[in-house]
C-alpha cells in the first residue's frame, strides 16, 4: 500500500471514529436529559408528597400531550422511566444527596440548636421529628429538617434522648457546639429528672462539654397554655353546646342554613371548634358573635336549650370579652409561626403582649423570661446597662456603646445585619460575636415540627399506611429541605443504570 493510500485510509478511519464518537455523545446527552427529567418529576412527586405509582400516570399524561403537540418527540418521552420502582430509587438517591449536603453544611456551624417533638402516624408508630438551626462563623443562619426517627417501643425521656443521640451521630454533629434544645411541654421532653432535654444536657456534660445549653419550652405552646386561663369555661361550654346542637343534627343544620338565607346575613353557617386546632376557637367565636341574634331566634323557634343566654346582657358581655381576647391570641399565634424566625423576634412579640395583657405575666416569666438579658444584648445593645452584662462581655459592650457611628448604623439596620455586616468585618468584639452566634442559633418554638407532622399525616395516610420509615423520611426531607439535590452528581453516579426501567 502506497503512502497516499495509507494516508487516505487513516483519514477515512479518523472520520468514521469522529462520527461514531459524535453519535455516542449525542445519544449520551439525550439519555442524560431523559434521566434528569426522570429525577425532576420524581422530585416534584416527593415535594407534593404523592405516591410513587403516580409516575406512571404522569408519563401517560405526557405521552398524550406529546402525541397531540409534537409526535416526533414521542420516542424521547417513551424512554423516560417513571415506574414506581424507578421513582422510589430516584427519591432515595436525592434524599441521600441532600443528607450529604446537610452534613457538609452542618460541619461549618459554630453553634446550633435542636427542636424536638413527637407524634404518632396512622400506624400508631411514634415518630420523633428533629430539626437543626445553626449559624456559621460569618453569622449565616441555616434551619433544616434533620430526621424523622421512629420510636418502636416506649417513648420515655431516655428513649427520646437515645434517638436524638443516634441522629446526631448519623449526621456527624459536634455536641460541643450545641447551645439550645427546644421542645414542647410533654413530660417526656421537659421532665425535671428524666426529661429528654435534661438527659441530653447531662450527656454533654458527661462528655466533657462545658458550654451552657439552654432548655427552651416552645414559646407558642407556652402562649397556648397561658391562653387557657382566659377560657371563661362557663361561656365556652355553652357556646360549644349551642354550636353542636345546630351542626351535629342534620335537620337543625338544614333549617339553620335556610334561616341564614332568609335573613340574608354575610355568613350562612357556623364553624366547629377543635381543641387541637388552636386557631379554630377564635374563628368559631367570631362567627358566633356575628350571628348571635339569628342564633337566638333559631334556638327559641326550635325550643332548644341555652336560648336564654343569648338574651342575657351579662353573658353576652362575657362572650364578647372571650371573643376579643381570643382574637388577640390568634393574632399573636400567627406572628409566632413560620420558618426562620429568630427567638428574639418571638420574645419581642411575647413581651409586647405581656404589656397589653398582664394576666399572663406570671406564667410567661418562668419561660423565656430567664433569657431576657441574653436576648436584649442582641436586640438592644446600646440600651443595655453595662453592669448587668456578663463580665466577659462588658469590655466589648463599652466599646460598642461609646462608638457613635456604630449606634447610628444600628438604628438603620436589623440586629442581625448590624452584627454580620458591620461588627463582624471590623474584627472586633469577638466574645460578643460568639454570644450573638448562640442567640441566633436558638429555636424559639417547635412550629417546624408541628408543620412537619401535618405533612407526615398527609403522606402516610390510611391509603399509604404501608409506607416504610425510610421512604417516609426521604419524602419529608425532599418536601421540607431548602437544599437542592446536586443533579450533576446524581446523573454521573447513575449513568450506567439510567436507561434501565427496573
Amino acid at each position: 500500500m502506497s503512502a497516499a493510500e495509507r494516508k487516505d485510509a487513516i483519514v477515512r478511519l479518523s472520520g468514521n471514529l469522529q462520527k461514531q464518537t459524535s453519535l455516542f455523545r449525542k445519544q449520551n446527552a439525550e439519555a442524560e436529559k431523559v434521566t434528569r427529567a426522570s429525577y425532576e418529576v420524581s422530585r416534584i412527586l416527593a415535594r407534593r408528597m404523592k405516591p410513587f405509582a403516580d409516575g406512571d400516570f404522569i408519563k401517560e399524561c405526557l405521552l398524550a400531550v406529546v402525541d397531540s403537540v409534537c409526535p416526533e418527540q414521542r420516542s424521547a418521552f417513551e424512554s423516560m422511566s417513571l415506574s414506581s420502582r424507578t421513582v422510589r430509587r430516584r427519591i432515595e438517591d436525592m434524599s441521600d444527596n441532600v443528607h450529604d449536603s446537610l452534613k457538609t453544611r452542618s460541619s461549618n456551624f459554630v453553634a446550633f440548636s435542636l427542636a424536638l417533638d413527637e407524634s404518632t402516624d396512622t400506624k400508631d408508630t411514634a415518630q420523633l421529628a428533629v430539626f437543626i438551626r445553626g449559624v456559621t462563623a460569618d453569622l449565616q443562619v441555616c434551619e433544616e429538617f434533620l430526621q424523622l426517627v421512629p420510636l418502636r417501643g416506649t417513648t420515655t425521656g431516655q428513649d427520646i434522648c437515645d434517638a436524638v443521640l443516634q441522629c446526631v451521630d448519623q449526621h456527624s454533629l459536634d455536641l460541643s457546639r450545641l447551645v439550645c434544645v427546644t421542645t414542647d411541654g410533654a413530660p417526656a421532653m421537659v421532665g425535671e429528672k428524666k426529661g429528654a432535654a435534661l438527659l441530653l444536657v447531662r450527656h454533654c456534660e458527661a462528655a466533657g462539654y462545658t458550654q451552657p445549653i439552654n432548655m427552651m419550652h416552645c414559646i407558642i405552646h407556652q402562649k397556648f397554655l397561658c391562653a387557657k386561663s382566659a377560657n371563661l369555661v362557663d361561656v365556652m361550654s355553652v357556646v360549644v353546646k349551642v354550636v353542636n346542637s345546630i351542626l351535629s343534627h342534620s335537620l337543625n343544620h338544614r333549617q339553620f342554613q335556610v334561616l341564614m338565607d332568609e335573613v340574608n346575613v354575610h355568613y350562612n353557617d357556623l364553624l366547629y371548634f377543635c381543641e387541637v386546632c388552636w386557631l379554630s376557637r377564635g374563628a368559631m367565636l367570631s362567627r358566633l358573635c356575628d350571628l348571635q341574634q339569628e342564633i337566638a331566634t333559631f334556638l327559641r323557634q326550635k325550643n332548644l336549650p341555652h336560648a336564654d343566654q343569648f338574651s342575657d346582657p351579662q353573658w353576652l358581655a362575657r362572650l364578647a370579652l372571650l371573643t376579643d381576647i381570643t382574637a388577640h391570641l390568634n393574632a399573636l399565634n400567627m406572628m409566632l409561626q413560620g420558618k426562620d424566625i429568630f427567638v428574639t423576634d418571638m420574645y419581642a412579640h411575647i413581651t409586647a403582649f405581656e404589656v397589653k395583657l398582664h394576666l399572663w405575666e406570671a406564667q410567661l416569666a418562668s419561660g423565656v423570661g430567664v433569657l431576657a438579658a441574653d436576648l436584649n444584648l442582641f436586640t438592644a445593645p446600646f440600651d443595655f446597662p453595662v453592669e448587668d452584662a456578663p463580665a466577659s462581655l462588658q469590655m466589648d459592650l463599652v466599646e460598642l456603646q461609646c462608638n457613635d457611628e456604630m449606634k447610628a448604623n444600628f438604628r438603620t439596620s436589623s440586629p442581625l445585619s448590624f452584627f454580620r455586616d458591620i461588627i463582624l468585618p471590623s474584627n472586633n468584639c469577638h466574645k460578643y460575636i460568639a454570644h450573638i452566634q448562640r442567640i441566633v442559633a436558638m429555636f424559639g418554638s417547635t412550629y417546624c415540627c408541628e408543620q412537619l407532622f401535618s405533612k407526615m399525616k398527609y403522606t402516610k395516610s390510611h391509603l399509604r399506611s404501608q409506607l416504610s420509615d425510610r421512604h417516609l423520611n426521604d419524602i419529608l426531607l425532599l418536601s421540607t429541605s431548602t437544599i437542592e439535590p446536586d443533579m450533576k452528581i446524581l446523573l454521573h453516579g447513575n449513568s450506567t443504570s439510567s436507561l434501565i426501567d427496573l
